[in-house]
């Protein structure tokens, strides 16, 4: 019978190997057993038995208990690797070095994993490291004094009782402890301190946007209103009034890092640089227009404009609709704070509408007062027209004759027409100067009272007033007074004869 040198089992017969321990046979046999006190003991088994605890070896182990032991040593290994990279990667002094280097190399990926925003509101964007960067390569000298605050501030924390506490936002880098890391470590953070932008302007019911987004509209209760939180990095503030006539805007490039040496408030003025304009126009209910578009209608000849800025981006011209056609005045830049905007509504379609009218009230004329007949009378409206069928009436019940031509020429002088307008009417106003032979007598007049008057001619000069009667679309004469004296400095005139 054979027995394992190592543990006294019984081996298998050819056995390499101990079931047991596995501890190699190679061929070696067990000792002769001996009595002892009527006990047979084998002599390899007792001296086994007795060995001391340190003799035993991992050879010994079964195959269990090395996969078991491995498993364990292993853990241990990974944890301990685990622990002092962890305690490698969380040490402030190490996280400041790698900082350093980052910012040295412009190693924009590596910034952005060491810093932090410190409020859940702001996300931590490129534009922000990018900021950083440009801030540290426009002063070399500040980087030295970046490392030595952060430097700082981590002794303060660490002989701080209240760590919290003892860290304030100074800089625009501040060192913050945030927690532990696996519940082992101090964690700290690089935070960049975020700023707020009040921004100021003159205007209710501007928009304000910040890098094209909007972020606010001021009103009649707030000309000034406060955004944020932003980190350090450039920003473009602009502020937009859209009135009914134009767009007034203005805007500013805002770099935060021209203030990390003040407190977290920053005021941005955002003013339109506008101002207020009179417009006066010769006519009422006149139509403004500032760039091509209209503003509204003038009241009683005047107009306001505002908010509007006089640097020539705008320009302004009146227009008004009269029965024969649109007038336009000159279109003028917006330079000054008042404009009188003229409206010349002469045009040749009213000129001709005139003349022709004139023409035409000469020749009932004509035939009314020299028939003395009423009912000749046209071209007038309906209250001239009452006074001239009176008096035509009267001159005929009188027993008057008209003797001679009547109205031989007249010349419209047309350089001399003006127009206006009240209480819905539309009136104009024109001198003719007028050629006339004869008079009326009374009807016992000579023959030679009579041969006289029919060689007599006279040339006057006639103011007429005409009022444009919408129903029939012409002009009608409602009113004519005579006058001997006439400026000759007409040029503009057209002449009529008349056969009588």
């Amino acid at each position: 019978m054979e027995f394992c040198k190592n543990c006294g089992s019984k081996l298998e017969e050819h056995a390499v190997f101990c079931s047991e321990c596995g501890q190699s046979v190679e061929g070696e046999l067990q000792q002769p057993s001996a009595t002892v006190e009527g006990t047979t003991v084998n002599s390899a088994t007792a001296s086994n038995n007795v060995r001391p605890a340190s003799s035993i070896s991992f050879k010994s182990f079964s195959k269990k208990q090395k996969i078991i032991t491995s498993v364990i040593a292993g853990i241990v290994i990974i944890l301990l690797i685990s622990f002092f990279t962890l305690k490698n990667i969380t040490n402030p002094e190490k996280k400041l070095e790698r900082f350093e280097e980052a910012l040295k190399t412009e190693d924009k990926d590596a910034l952005k994993s060491l810093l932090d925003s410190g409020d859940s509101r702001i996300k931590l964007e490129d534009k922000h490291v990018e900021g950083l960067l440009t801030y540290v390569k426009d002063n070399p000298s500040e980087l030295d004094y970046i490392i030595s605050n952060l430097e700082d501030q981590l002794d303060s924390l660490q002989s701080s009782k209240s760590k919290k506490a003892s860290s304030e936002d100074s800089y625009f880098l501040n060192l913050k402890e945030d927690g532990k890391t696996f519940l082992l470590f101090d964690d700290y953070q690089i935070q960049l301190k975020p700023y707020y932008i009040t921004v100021s302007t003159d205007y209710a019911n501007s928009d304000v946007y910040v890098d094209g987004k909007k972020v606010g509209t001021t009103n009649e209760d707030a000309y000034t209103l406060e955004f944020g939180p932003y980190l350090p990095a450039d920003y473009n503030f602009k502020i937009e009034l859209a009135s009914d006539y134009a767009t007034l805007s203005n805007e500013l490039e805002v770099d935060l890092y021209d203030y990390i040496y003040d407190t977290n408030e920053v005021y941005v003025d955002l003013y339109l640089d506008a101002t207020s304009v009179d417009i006066y126009t010769d006519y009422s209910d006149a139509e403004i227009f500032v760039n091509g578009k209209s503003a509204g209608v003038s009241e009683d000849g005047y107009f306001y404009i505002d908010p509007i800025t006089l640097d020539g981006s705008f320009t302004v011209y009146a227009e008004k609709e009269f029965p024969w056609g649109v007038v336009k005045s000159e279109e003028v830049t917006i330079e000054d704070y008042s404009y009188d905007l003229e409206l010349n509504p002469v045009n040749d379609e009213l000129k001709t509408q005139v003349s022709t009218a004139i023409k035409d009230y000469f020749t009932a004329y004509n035939a009314a007062y020299k028939g003395l007949d009423s009912t000749k009378i046209a071209q007038v409206n309906e209250s001239y027209a009452d006074q001239l069928i009176s008096d035509i009436d009267y001159y005929k019940d009188s027993e008057y004759q008209y003797v001679g031509n009547g109205i031989t020429s007249a010349t419209v002088y047309l350089d001399s027409i003006g127009i206006d307008q009240y209480d819905g009417v539309t009136e104009a106003y024109v001198e003719a100067k007028v050629t006339q032979n004869g008079d009326l007598l009374y009807g016992d007049a000579s023959e030679e009272e009579r041969s006289e008057v029919a060689a007599t001619d006279d040339e006057y000069v006639i103011s007429l007033y005409l009022e444009y009667d919408e129903t029939a679309k012409n002009w009608l004469v409602s009113y004519a007074d005579e006058y001997y004296y006439y400026d000759t400095d007409y040029v503009e005139e057209e002449t009529f004869t008349f056969d009588n």
